[in-house]
């Protein structure tokens, strides 16, 4: 294909588009009228509706979640806890947005604001909540919320007279329960089948002289998974601890109070966990310094008996020497003993069943293997204390946690054990060396030597209970500055409205507007089996249309006058001058006239086209051949029984005794059907007939066929031999649809010769090319 070619072809497709684009508006700016009306009823009932609604706000906040590890202002006098590994590391801020959005929380926020009773008054076109407003207050037992299965709607209208409660409460889909009752007086107890509801009165708000309040009791669990659901918590930024809070209300202040109390109740329930680990860790110590109280008053009263008895005064001066070169070996001495009975504090307290789930504090146990177990069997129970809270015990997690507990926790018993070992060794090695070089102290006294013992067993008790007295006050001042985790970055404010306003809802109107009249006329038009117009037509088949006539709505048959320049006339003229076009051949005079179904108007079409050419001078004949159901004879002259039919029967040769003149022009001939025959189809097949059409073809310049319809019987088919031009008649909002499947088979198989369309009935006055409501060149003689 040639480049030209494609580009013609490409026009020739934009252009159908375009041209079927301009046939669809006028379906529809015919009907502007109800698209106006369509437009204004939408328009109000959307400015209506959005009156009826109730913003709704965004209330957002913004919280910075701090590293436990206690990296805030206190952190240099906080170092401590990093050394006993109590805080464990790094928060995962992805587990504290499950903590911030756990049923625990919500619950106790939905418990302390009573989120699980809301108050409406109702005005004209809506009702709005009341927040802490209300002069009533309605209230359940918090068991019998937690079992109620269906909301409690109760409806308090007040009257001059007093309170009348109407309440129901929606059993199942099929049935309510419903009750009322006239409150004298407040505070009233009403008993329902769900339990008892208590009412009293506000003491600041006045209760109303007249007005409507409903109030909607709800079940606290549903509450709360509704309050989860609305409530969204998310990061503001992946590589920030920073998390933003927000939730959709229609009160502003119950937004703001219901974000406010759940950062308030997660900081609570943080602190507390801080709280916790550090009074585990205080009753430990205090559990060993009782011990080590009594395990020191014991030795040092050994001391003062034993200088008593041998009458000791100043055995360190006399002993200075050996003790210096005993020195390191005592000094390590000292070391491996503390920390044996450190490894053995930490053997008792994990093996006692009550400390199953008790943080085991590293107080200064300098073996790093049994140190990291210690870390890592914590940092297990902090993770199991969390997840405890929004979970139960059985979930897998749990569970999974739990086995690990009970491994590691057998770890450290072994890791104790191996530890003591080693420290077992390293005392017995130390006791060889301590004992080599005793030997060698020959010349000092028994006494100083059990003094020495006696002596060191005081100090090891002594050093012993002061690292304990600095651990338990570490651990006061770690409760003393217990600080939230959650520090609020933007307190919460109105972001913005989420709901629609008015502006939406109006333009949302206006689209239905159009959108509402252009469905039904589209409707119409798909489901409207007759053909409506020309247009429509046009995509019904392929036959060209020689021309469209108007509706007329007059009774009169006849139309067409010499002096007329109604449109119906103006458009059998244009009909005229299209025929005379395709008939510019002198020899064509013979115009068939035919359609598909009786009632489409041919025959009247027939009379008012022969009368628009008989005024061009012409000489016009119309021969009536609709032989089965003739209806020329009432345009007659005079009632005749003779016609064609009796000249194909051979009753009348003479064919110019047949023709009759009219009264609407003396150019405009009739020759009538005759009497219905009894074998119309053989009488059209003679050759009688032929001859006819020859001798009027040379006295006559048109002549025009009144045939029978082509969808009831196959005469008209018969006549195309003696035709010269087939004028098809449609009728607007008569023909059907299905006719067109007719005229497409007869142009398809050439059944009838030079087959034009004529559409009648349009409604050519709010077609786009139609002449209007003004008349183009109309004349009116001016009034007198």
């Amino acid at each position: 294909m040639k480049l030209d070619e494609l580009k013609e072809l490409l026009d020739l497709d934009e252009s159908k588009e375009t041209n079927k684009i301009q046939n669809i508006l006028p379906k529809f700016t015919r009907y502007w009228k109800w698209f106006i009306v369509s437009v204004i009823v939408c328009m109000a009932a959307g400015g209506l509706y959005s009156l009826t609604q109730v913003p709704v706000y965004r209330i957002s906040s913004a919280i910075l979640i701090k590293e436990k590890d206690g990296q805030s202002s206190f952190s240099s006098q906080m170092d401590f806890m990093k050394n006993m590994d109590f805080l464990g590391g790094k928060d995962n801020v992805l587990d504290e947005i499950q903590v911030l959005n756990s049923k625990t929380l919500l619950r106790k926020v939905v418990t302390e604001l009573k989120l699980h009773t809301t108050y409406y008054k109702h005005s004209k076109l809506k009702q709005t909540e009341i927040y802490k407003n209300s002069p009533i207050h309605v209230s359940m037992l918090p068991q019998t919320l937690d079992t109620l299965t269906t909301p409690i709607t109760l409806h308090f209208n007040f009257t001059p007279d007093g309170i009348e409660l109407k309440g129901e409460i929606n059993e199942s889909r099929l049935e309510n329960y419903e009750f009322q009752q006239k409150l004298k007086s407040l505070p009233a107890i009403v008993e329902t089948p769900n339990g008892i509801i208590r009412i009293s009165q506000d003491s600041v708000i006045p209760i109303p002289k007249i007005g409507t309040i409903s109030v909607i009791l709800s079940n606290t669990n549903e509450t709360v998974s509704e309050l989860k659901k609305a409530i969204s918590i998310d990061l503001i930024d992946r590589k920030a601890n920073a998390i933003s809070l927000t939730i959709p209300s229609s009160v502003i202040p119950k937004g703001k109070e219901i974000i406010s109390k759940l950062i308030q109740y997660y900081n609570e329930a943080s602190i507390e966990e801080k709280n916790q680990v550090a009074l585990n860790s205080i009753k430990f110590i205090d559990d060993r310094l009782s011990l080590i109280t009594g395990e020191l008053s014991t030795v040092e009263r050994n001391v003062e008996n034993y200088k008593q008895a041998n009458k000791l005064t100043n055995i360190e001066a006399e002993s200075e020497e050996f003790i210096k070169q005993n020195s390191d070996f005592d000094r390590q001495r000292l070391e491996t003993e503390t920390q044996l009975n450190l490894v053995e504090f930490v053997s008792q307290y994990i093996r006692k069943e009550d400390n199953r789930y008790g943080t085991v504090p590293n107080i200064g146990i300098t073996d790093e293997a049994l140190a990291g177990v210690l870390r890592e069997y914590n940092t297990l129970l902090f993770q199991r204390e969390r997840l405890i809270r929004s979970t139960s015990e059985k979930n897998p997690v749990i569970i999974d946690i739990e086995r690990q507990i009970r491994s590691i926790r057998d770890a450290i018993l072994s890791s104790v054990e191996n530890t003591k070992r080693g420290l077992m060794i390293r005392k017995r090695d130390l006791d060889y060396q301590y004992t080599r070089i005793t030997s060698r102290i020959k010349d000092v006294p028994r006494q100083e030597r059990e003094f020495v013992e006696i002596k060191r067993q005081q100090e090891l008790k002594a050093a012993l209970y002061t690292y304990l007295l600095q651990k338990r006050e570490e651990n006061n001042l770690a409760l003393a500055l217990a600080v939230p985790t959650a520090k609020v970055i933007d307190e919460p404010l109105l972001d913005q409205q989420i709901s629609a306003g008015m502006n939406f809802y109006l333009m949302i109107a206006f689209i239905l507007g159009l959108i509402i009249p252009a469905i039904i006329i589209y409707l119409r038009d798909i489901l409207n089996k007759r053909i409506t117009d020309k247009t429509q037509l046009e995509g019904l088949t392929k036959v060209s249309i020689l021309g469209e006539l108007p509706d007329y709505k007059g009774k009169e048959s006849i139309v067409v006058k010499p002096d007329s320049r109604e449109p119906i006339t103006e458009m059998y003229r244009l009909i005229r001058t299209n025929l005379q076009f395709i008939m510019h051949d002198k020899s064509k005079k013979v115009i068939n006239i035919t359609s598909t179904e009786p009632g489409e108007g041919k025959t009247t079409f027939t009379i008012n086209m022969a009368l628009t050419l008989a005024m061009t001078g012409k000489k016009i004949l119309i021969a009536g051949l609709d032989i089965r159901k003739p209806a020329l004879s009432d345009f007659l002259t005079s009632p005749q029984k003779t016609g064609i039919t009796t000249y194909l029967s051979e009753l009348n040769l003479d064919y110019a005794n047949l023709v009759q003149s009219t009264l609407l022009h003396e150019n405009l001939f009739i020759l009538p059907s005759g009497p219905v025959p009894p074998n119309p189809n053989e009488l059209l097949l003679k050759t009688s007939l032929d001859e006819l059409f020859i001798l009027l073809r040379k006295e006559f310049d048109y002549i025009l066929v009144d045939t029978a319809p082509v969808g009831v019987v196959a005469d008209t088919f018969l006549l195309d031999r003696i035709t010269d031009v087939t004028l098809y008649i449609f009728r607007a909002n008569f023909s059907n649809k299905n006719n067109a499947k007719i005229i497409n088979d007869i142009a398809k198989h050439e059944k009838l010769r030079n087959l034009y369309i004529v559409l009648k009935g349009c409604d050519t006055y709010s077609h786009v090319y139609g002449y209007g409501k003004k008349k183009y060149g109309y004349y009116s003689l001016p009034n007198k």
